[in-house]
């Protein structure tokens, strides 16, 4: 918010009502009661008349642009994974060459956050130790981590969600958050990808800046998108 709280002489030498916040769901703080502002954007404006201003807050659009990358990371890697081990389940034993097709297919589809570390770690194509070379075979390490993934994955799109909700909803001016909340979720998508890409690019460290680059976009990205939907909707506002 861009308005300015105006002072007024105290005659009473008592301190005046301040500001009472109250918080939402996920942190958003509403302030009641707050007094006279000079507003000097739309936002302040619908703010004045509605009577309930939003406290501006430095990491609004973040968690927003996170789980709007890490939700299809993980739900992208667990299905690259489970049509892999369908796939391979229905080989014979002795089809190694259609097993590291499948298994190149499979690294095609997961993300560059997950891609990176599983190549450091399973830098070859070839069936696992322990799997006696059987090529319908496949890790069941490997299946239990891309399980979990998808758990994440799924579970941050609920947590993005339900943040977002109780963004619009505490927000004095429910059209404006809405489409800041769009933004951070694309800013953290399209962040979270440039990031790991970038990542992906470093050679012997990708396997650590990949992830590293991917959380870092989508932060970015998502508080930055977050700003852009808020200005644009102001943009727009003015005509």
């Amino acid at each position: 918010m861009t308005g300015h709280r105006m002072e007024y002489p105290n005659p009473t030498g008592f301190p005046l009502n301040r500001a009472r916040l109250q918080p939402g769901m996920f942190g958003r703080s509403v302030a009641t009661n707050i007094g006279p502002f000079i507003p000097t954007s739309p936002a302040d404006r619908e703010s004045q008349l509605s009577g309930v201003p939003v406290v501006p807050r430095s990491y609004d659009g973040i968690p927003q642009g996170l789980s709007a990358r890490i939700a299809p990371v993980g739900i992208l890697s667990d299905r690259a994974r489970t049509n892999y081990i369908r796939r391979v389940s229905t080989l014979d034993r002795s089809d190694g060459a259609v097993r590291t097709a499948l298994k190149l297919q499979a690294r095609h589809a997961t993300p560059l956050e997950v891609l990176k570390p599983l190549e450091r770690w399973r830098r070859d194509l070839g069936p696992a130790a322990g799997s006696g070379g059987r090529a319908n075979v496949t890790n069941q390490g490997v299946n239990g981590l891309a399980r979990r993934l998808g758990k994440i994955g799924r579970g941050a799109g609920l947590i993005g969600a339900l943040i977002a909700i109780d963004d619009v909803l505490c927000s004095p001016n429910h059209r404006r958050a809405l489409v800041a909340n769009i933004g951070a979720g694309l800013g953290g998508f399209v962040g979270g990808a440039g990031g790991a890409a970038a990542g992906a690019a470093t050679g012997l460290a990708a396997f650590v800046a990949a992830p590293a680059g991917g959380l870092a976009g989508s932060t970015a990205g998502g508080r930055l998108g977050y700003e852009a939907g808020e200005e644009l909707y102001d943009h727009l506002a003015d005509w």
